[in-house]
């Protein structure tokens, strides 16, 4: 197996002080109105694929195997893994003709939850796409209090103790990227964890990685009405290096929670509909024929993918599940993001450190393909609203940048 690094990571990048411009990038995921849409169809699809797409398909499985810190693990040991989990191994193939493919649909949400980045974790993560891992940060009461003390620095109106003040800054689907929350004291304290970054030291199989500067989620309520449908892929099907990202749910997301839906397996294919986009973010269309699922998350949990997987955040409905004694929102979390340091130039560095100080976001890109998520638009600026004193110039953030 591939070995376990010390959970604290040593970084070789060192901070300076001089400062680059950072380009921002609007990659059209917040729209400023959603209108009622068709939902994606929940038919399944069924077909075969030709021995030729099976036998390419086994190839790029060998090779993404290595990838994961898995290559020892022979077809044998594969299938007893398999059944270990109880994962029905997903039919493949590397592109999408314009007949039906078949993506996986019937999964159990409990084989996915690992109390450990181990094997079977790796295993998971590699074969359907994502991996939840629960246990992050053990007592997160200081992770509350750091958020509603953020919170209410934000909106000076704002009691913990009353959710009908709870005006939390806009985000598209509960997303905040703006008034320096993403860089807030409990944004990093999901970004730094050892928990965390022994989970992503195990995907690329290397200590030596980089974060990127993600937004949070803070949800106060359910939306009133039905979003539409917002399946995509984080990653386009030319950008061929591994790319994994995470969800940080504190209060966890039952069947009636807001969360994160994924449809398992898709990241292995590449659909017709990717050709024509030229940006990382690519949106399924509306009449495309998946059965994405929602997985139950267990509180203090990070849901890992694969960012060439197809999923969306999705609304909850009715009220949120009451785990704790105080009211709560919705839905809060924290995006986050790691990769190899060889992949971030010193120029990067420079970008995400100029943008950390000024309270910035950026996509979930940690490496050179790094960009700032774009500014406020009119109808995300609250009245009242206090942009965060800049953080902390800490020299273990900075180191992992």
């Amino acid at each position: 197996m591939a070995r376990t690094p010390s959970i604290f990571i040593s970084m070789r990048c060192n901070a300076v002080s001089n400062w680059v411009e950072v380009p921002v990038i609007d990659v059209d995921e917040e729209p400023e109105e959603e209108e009622p849409q068709p939902g994606v169809r929940r038919t399944s699809c069924h077909g075969d694929l030709d021995q030729r797409e099976n036998e390419r398909s086994e190839r790029r499985e060998r090779e993404e195997g290595d990838q994961f810190g898995v290559r020892e693990l022979d077809g044998q040991k594969r299938r007893r893994l398999r059944n270990e989990i109880q994962v029905e191994p997903p039919k493949r193939c590397r592109v999408a003709s314009g007949r039906h493919v078949p993506v996986p649909c019937s999964l159990s949400s409990g084989s996915a939850i690992f109390g450990e980045p181990n094997g079977d974790f790796l295993l998971h993560l590699r074969e359907q796409g994502y991996a939840i891992l629960q246990g992050v940060l053990g007592d997160g009461s200081s992770f509350m209090d750091e958020f509603w003390k953020a919170m209410t620095l934000v909106v000076p109106d704002l009691d913990a103790r009353r959710p009908q003040t709870w005006n939390f800054p806009k985000g598209f689907r509960g997303i905040v990227s703006s008034y320096g929350l993403p860089q807030a004291d409990f944004a990093w304290m999901v970004r730094g964890h050892p928990r965390i970054r022994q989970a992503f030291a195990r995907m690329f199989d290397t200590d030596d990685l980089v974060v990127s500067l993600d937004a949070v989620i803070a949800q106060a309520q359910n939306a009133k009405s039905k979003l539409p449908s917002w399946l995509h892929k984080d990653q386009h099907p030319n950008h061929k290096a591994l790319s994994i990202q995470g969800v940080y749910t504190y209060f966890g997301s039952g069947p009636h929670d807001a969360g994160t839906c994924v449809v398992p397996g898709s990241h292995k294919i590449t659909y017709p509909w990717e050709g024509s986009g030229t940006r990382d973010h690519l949106r399924a269309p509306e009449d495309a024929d998946f059965r994405p699922i929602k997985p139950d998350v267990p509180p203090d949990s990070v849901v890992f993918f694969n960012s060439r997987l197809v999923h969306a955040s999705v609304g909850g409905h009715g009220n949120a599940t009451q785990s704790f004694t105080r009211p709560q929102p919705a839905r809060l979390g924290v995006c986050v993001a790691y990769a190899p340091c060889a992949r971030r130039s010193e120029d990067t560095r420079r970008k995400k450190e100029k943008a950390y100080l000024q309270g910035k976001c950026s996509t979930h890109w940690p490496c050179d393909r790094f960009s700032l998520k774009p500014p406020m638009k009119s109808f995300q600026i609250l009245k009242g609203g206090q942009h965060l004193p800049p953080p902390p110039s800490l020299t273990e953030r900075l180191s992992l940048l």
